[in-house]
């Protein structure tokens, strides 16, 4: 029987993932903006279908492993966008996805590096700060949203664009507050009461 090359696909990333998280990540940043159906690409997608168990099993232990591994540090600097290392827009989308599903992680100071990454990102690329917003609204991860809406809550304060701004406060107030229960863990909602705060 023939197997559908899709899964073939998601078998081969996550045991890259398993083996060598680090060489995954850097692997597939250096080939996403050449290749539209890269393994990058096809991991976001599937991390947005997987309930938080099979990512927890499959996804954040291989994230983990950027606690032992100091490469991630200069990876991660290596691939944010700047004047003299420009990127087009499915490259900035899925890197600023990548980082947002880093914070994941079990360890408190990877998804510091990558809520620091993230806000140091949506500052270069501000126009992917409410879609962004939009995509990540119902995962089921508090750690990903707590990494989300401090990194938003950053770009908050250190941005001018009072035009982006007011589009995040009215996102989040509209998804999370009006006519509804507020999100249950307490840290998420500070940063998204904090940011409604700033608007």
């Amino acid at each position: 029987m023939l197997l559908n090359p899709q899964v073939l696909h998601l078998q081969t990333i996550f045991l890259f993932l398993s083996t060598d998280f680090v060489t995954f990540f850097n692997f597939s940043l250096r080939t996403l903006s050449v290749d539209n159906q890269s393994l990058l690409t096809t991991l976001l997608d599937e991390l947005k279908k997987m309930n938080m168990h099979n990512r927890d099993l499959y996804w954040t232990e291989a994230v983990n492993q950027c606690y032992d591994d100091d490469e991630i540090r200069y990876l991660l600097s290596d691939y944010i966008p700047n004047e003299e290392n420009k990127r087009d827009d499915a490259y900035n989308k899925n890197f600023v996805e990548l980082l947002c599903w880093t914070c994941s992680s079990s360890y408190p100071i990877v998804r510091t590096l990558a809520i620091r990454h993230l806000v140091t990102l949506l500052l270069r690329i501000p126009q992917y700060t409410v879609e962004l917003l939009m995509k990540f609204q119902q995962v089921d991860d508090a750690y990903v949203l707590d990494g989300l809406y401090s990194a938003l809550y950053g770009f908050v304060l250190m941005s001018d664009d009072k035009e982006k701004i007011g589009n995040i406060a009215k996102n989040i107030y509209e998804f999370s507050f009006k006519n509804k229960e507020p999100y249950p863990d307490l840290r998420v909602r500070e940063w998204m009461l904090r940011i409604l705060d700033r608007d």
